[in-house]
């Protein structure tokens, strides 16, 4: 007499189902399609399981022993290849997408594999493994963390109605507090253990790369609507290379997974809260492994991610050649302004002059660094602007007045270089050195202003160095107006005007 089926049924729609359980359910869902595609169902069906799936639900059919089907099916979905690399059969072979498949690694190693106890891998500051990737028809070299074995693969599952563990390593940025006490740790059913097991194949990942801050990992989770239209994308997302798999934060991670979705016409695969983006980054207090320091939560009701296209066709990263040899890529810094701004629904520059206070942001931004290796974003940000007067974007508009200000702030600097050109000639000074330092002297200038008051002082002191401002005279009521109801957007709008302006003789003189 055969034993009693077992069952397991696991539902988008279970009332213990978070976010991450679901792109976990959505992980499994894609794990099982992949073994109906490559014949390991046949193995599986041996071990005495099969499954069904939907569009909102997999069940899981189990005769015999549960243990055998369980062990069977991890070890056949959590592998690693012979040169070092994590192997999910639901994302394809490695050797099908090798650059990706490194960088895969790479965030794993910073995300859910952080800890030296859960996975065996190269040292951080050595890495063993290479692979080549082809840029511009050339191929370069690529070396990422070999990874050898990980705690995915020692999960075991004896019976289906035991309670199980729910670790750290399962929920990165969780943990376990006061370890020598049990009682302080979680248990849960299968139904919830299965989905967290599978949410590392599940999430979404990006290499966060932001000025004066080491590299950081961010992990999007989609609130999954719709498991097999996910899964297309997901499928989508899993080839991609260096260039697409890098952000410059948080707001640019989530932004570029609801673009994303918004052209490929799968915004259904998300619900109304499209995704929670975690950034995993160091911090002083812990040494050991990367700590979860940002979590945020992101709608899909978003009416103005043209803009947000907009951007990333201007803003694009740029490949550096090193002198000793190999290059590396170069990431702008205004995409996760803009991102953030759209995000709350404001104009794409807002707080600009907030996001530029971080030093290093802003010398990459206005390329005024002493090691910038070309004109920061300028002329970027200048046809931004540029586009920005001339058409609303969803929203993202000039007023009259703003745009009246910008002007008269771009023609003060206009003149201005025309006095500094005048002093080169006379005095046989670099003009390309007299222009960075009154260009990093007058963004200080309006950087450090606190208040109204210092700011009025300021920009009148910049527009009368300047001499005669045309554009000022002609529109003095508009822009008295608007120092009047907010100094700090004028604030944001004298420093953006800085930053956005590019002459012929700045690009002559840029620093190399």
């Amino acid at each position: 007499m055969s034993q009693q089926q077992k069952v397991l049924s696991i539902k988008l729609s279970s009332p213990s189902m978070s976010a991450l359980h679901r792109a976990g359910l959505a992980g499994l869902w894609m794990t099982l399609k992949a073994f109906e595609m490559n014949g390991t169902d046949k193995l599986l069906a041996k071990e005495g399981g099969s499954w069904t799936t939907s569009d909102d639900e997999v069940i899981l059919k189990v005769n015999g022993e549960p243990g055998k089907f369980f062990d069977a099916l991890i070890r056949e979905s959590f592998k690693v290849d012979r040169d070092g690399r994590v192997w999910f059969p639901a994302l394809g072979e490695p050797r099908d997408h090798p650059e990706a498949s490194a960088l895969l690694n790479d965030c794993l190693l910073g995300t859910f594999l952080q800890h030296p106890r859960v996975r065996k891998a190269d040292p951080a500051a050595k890495p063993t493994g290479i692979t080549t990737v082809t840029i511009d028809d050339i191929e370069r070299p690529l070396n990422f963390r070999k990874i050898w074995e990980y705690q995915h693969q020692k999960v075991r599952i004896k019976k289906m109605d035991d309670p199980q563990p729910f670790v750290s390593w399962l929920y990165p940025g969780s943990a376990v507090r006061h370890e020598a006490f049990d009682v302080t740790g979680m248990q849960g059913s299968l139904e919830q253990f299965l989905p967290l097991l599978y949410s590392i194949i599940g999430v979404l990942y990006f290499i966060v790369k932001k000025r004066g801050i080491g590299t950081q990992y961010a992990i999007v989770i989609p609130d999954v609507a719709n498991l097999s239209e996910y899964a297309l994308y997901r499928r989508k997302y899993a080839p991609k290379d260096e260039r697409e798999l890098t952000v410059s934060g948080a707001g640019e991670a989530a932004l570029r997974l609801l673009a994303t979705l918004k052209a490929e016409k799968l915004m259904n695969a998300v619900g109304s809260t499209a995704c929670r983006v975690m950034i995993f980054g160091k911090v002083k207090w812990n040494k050991q492994q990367k700590a979860r320091v940002q979590v945020f939560d992101v709608r899909r009701e978003l009416t103005n991610l043209d803009t947000y296209e907009m951007c990333r066709q201007l803003f694009r990263p740029r490949q550096v050649e090193l002198k000793a040899g190999g290059y590396f890529w170069d990431f702008p810094q205004v995409p996760e302004l803009v991102a953030k701004n759209l995000l709350l629904a404001r104009p794409w520059w807002r707080d600009f002059s907030i996001f530029i206070s971080n030093k290093d942001v802003g010398d990459h931004i206005y390329g005024t660094g002493k090691e910038a290796l070309y004109k920061g974003e300028r002329e970027e940000l200048a046809k931004m602007v540029a586009d920005t007067v001339k058409k609303p974007m969803n929203g993202d508009v000039l007023e009259v007045t703003e745009a009246a200000f910008v002007e008269a702030c771009q023609e003060a600097w206009r003149r201005r270089l025309g006095a500094l050109s005048q002093t080169a000639q006379d005095s046989g000074a670099d003009f390309g050195n007299l222009v960075r330092k009154e260009l990093i002297r007058t963004r200080l200038s309006f950087s450090k202003c606190k208040n109204e008051a210092t700011f009025r002082e300021t920009i009148t002191d910049f527009w009368a160095r300047a001499g005669s401002v045309p554009s000022l005279q002609s529109n003095w009521r508009g822009v008295l107006a608007l120092l009047n109801a907010d100094w700090r957007l004028a604030k944001d709008l004298a420093l953006l005007a800085l930053a956005s302006y590019a002459s012929k003789e700045e690009e002559e003189t840029a620093p190399l």
